[in-house]
């Protein structure tokens, strides 16, 4: 869910590379898929 509210005012790439809080939104997605995929791995 966190993901998907971060992504709702994101139109283009350069939402994200145009300013510092627009790489900070991106470093943050980022992080919460590492953090999904990491959970993923350690299920049986």
């Amino acid at each position: 869910m966190t993901i998907m509210q971060r992504f709702e005012p994101v139109q283009s790439v350069s939402d994200f590379t145009d300013s510092p809080g627009g790489m900070e939104k991106l470093d943050s997605i980022c992080m919460q898929l590492i953090t999904i995929g990491e959970n993923i791995k350690n299920l049986d």
